[in-house]
């Protein structure tokens, strides 16, 4: 309401909003829009000479929120493909570095899809297995204290499992098919199925100096002769027989078996850490043992906080193709710290509240 008394402009009940610093009404310029209000608690009079400045009252601060920053994250990975040296595999079945069929031959690969030809073992027979003499991380797989590394059958992925006392993931993928033998040139189709592992020793050269056949017994090219067992040097000397493995299979299972085909493995001087091929209605080639030919002593393997028994589920636990390990290894591990985004802080509240007018 505007009206005048003895001359002079009374204003009351007036509504004004609008956003900005500060406003100055005089009685000659009143010109007020249909969105601009004014409200005032008291009337106040101006005369002709009066003006009335409005200081517009900001909006209170809020109360500080206690935003938490997260907590920084440690987890653990193994090292990368790319950190490790001396790598070599064994295709199912084996091939060149071409494509072409040949068996007894191995592949270095380095990380980025290029193989050359490694180690061309004396046999005739499908490699099924490779380990140095003295393979890296044999103590820390048994302390559980370095990644296991594996592939299964039918399988072009190799794998890891972390220790228990890891960070984050406890498995997953390692080396890609892209990384470990990308197809080509040529009719070449890359790598199909790891059969066998080495890693560790130096760059383009093998130093896989045990190895395995499909079977457990091959016929040596250079006698003709068949010879049985279970792991073979590269001069086809027997390091550990078809029928001691066999038997520490049996013990540790309490089966009966009178055969087994080992099909991975990683080896210490006299020790061995083995796994078998499925024996339908006994054994389902998940299992991974342990073996000290000194004392006869054999086990499940212990690693990432579980038994590498036959009730252990390979498949639904990490995705292979199949239950069936049939190459091992291992690699060390390293810890990141991640610091995650601090959570966003909530705007500052800025403009006009109550509008306050005073008297110029």
């Amino acid at each position: 309401m505007i009206s005048s008394i003895n001359n002079k402009l009374l204003i009351n009940f007036l509504r004004f909003t609008k956003i900005g610093t500060q406003f100055k009404i005089f009685m000659s310029e009143l010109n007020l829009s249909n969105d601009e209000t004014l409200f005032l608690e008291e009337p106040i009079l101006l005369d002709g000479t009066d003006s009335l400045t409005l200081y517009p009252k900001p909006y209170p601060f809020p109360e500080p929120i206690p935003y938490p920053h997260p907590e920084p994250i440690t987890i653990t990975r193994p090292v990368s493909v790319t950190q490790v040296t001396g790598k070599e595999y064994s295709n199912n079945a084996d091939k060149d570095t071409l494509g072409t069929a040949d068996p007894g031959q191995t592949l270095l690969w380095d990380g980025t899809g290029a193989t050359t030809d490694g180690t061309d073992y004396r046999t005739l027979g499908q490699v099924d297995a490779m380990a140095n003499r003295g393979d890296a991380f044999f103590d820390q797989v048994l302390k559980d204290q370095a990644a296991l590394v594996f592939s299964t059958t039918f399988d072009n992925n190799i794998y890891f499992e972390l220790p228990a006392s890891s960070f984050g993931l406890t498995g997953g993928i390692w080396a890609k098919p892209n990384q470990i033998d990308a197809p080509g040139p040529g009719s070449d189709p890359g790598v199909q199925d790891v059969d066998a592992l080495e890693l560790w020793g130096p760059d383009n050269f093998s130093d896989a100096s045990y190895y395995s056949v499909y079977g457990d017994a091959m016929i040596d090219p250079l006698t003709g002769q068949v010879v049985s067992g279970a792991v073979f040097d590269q001069n086809n000397n027997v390091i550990f027989t078809n029928q001691e493995i066999t038997k520490a299979v049996n013990k540790v299972t309490q089966l009966k078996l009178r055969a087994v085909n080992l099909d991975a493995m990683m080896v210490s001087g006299d020790e061995i850490i083995f796994s078998v091929d499925a024996i339908e209605g006994f054994l389902d080639g998940g299992e991974i043992f342990v073996y000290d030919q000194s004392t006869g002593n054999s086990s499940f393997l212990e690693h990432g906080g579980h038994v590498w028994d036959t009730s252990f589920d390979v498949m639904g636990t990490f995705g292979t193709a199949s239950e069936n390990i049939n190459a091992l290894e291992a690699v060390g591990t390293q810890e990141f710290t991640l610091y995650p985004k601090p959570y966003p802080v909530p705007p500052v509240y800025e403009g006009p509240g109550d509008i306050v007018p005073t008297l110029a």
